[in-house]
């Protein structure tokens, strides 16, 4: 099965999403920074990202912007709690940047697999979001 990253600096949430994700039978790593999880895509074949927006050590911005040079692209599902990064909504910037899906939190687990699903299987398009 595919391998999903998950970076997110809450240990409850990344915990609470591996267990569904593994459950449904994909690979999953974890990351609590946009810079653990830039290594992790540059050393691990990863299909999904589902990233977080604000976060210690990167913005969501530049995470989304340095995902885009990984090899290959991975799908990307941006999510937050809500608030600004560099003056803009932080999720309309996501969509702007790449991410294929876009959440508020709280998400969904029911949501999550059933995205996670379609993502992977290649059909979450640009205009799907």
């Amino acid at each position: 099965m595919a391998c999903i990253l998950i970076i997110d600096d809450d240990p409850e949430l990344r915990d609470i999403m591996r267990r569904v994700l593994e459950g449904a039978g994909y690979t999953v790593l974890e990351a609590r920074t946009g810079r653990e999880g830039l290594h992790h895509c540059q050393t691990s074949p990863i299909a999904l990202v589902i990233t977080d927006m604000f976060m210690p050590d990167h913005d969501g911005v530049d995470l989304l912007r340095a995902l885009q040079t990984c090899v290959p692209v991975p799908k990307i599902i941006a999510i937050s709690g809500g608030g600004r990064l560099r003056n803009r909504d932080a999720l309309v910037l996501a969509r702007e940047l790449g991410a294929n899906r876009v959440w508020q939190k709280p998400v969904s687990m029911i949501d999550l697999l059933t995205t996670v699903r379609v993502l992977l299987a290649g059909d979450g398009d640009a205009s799907a979001r």
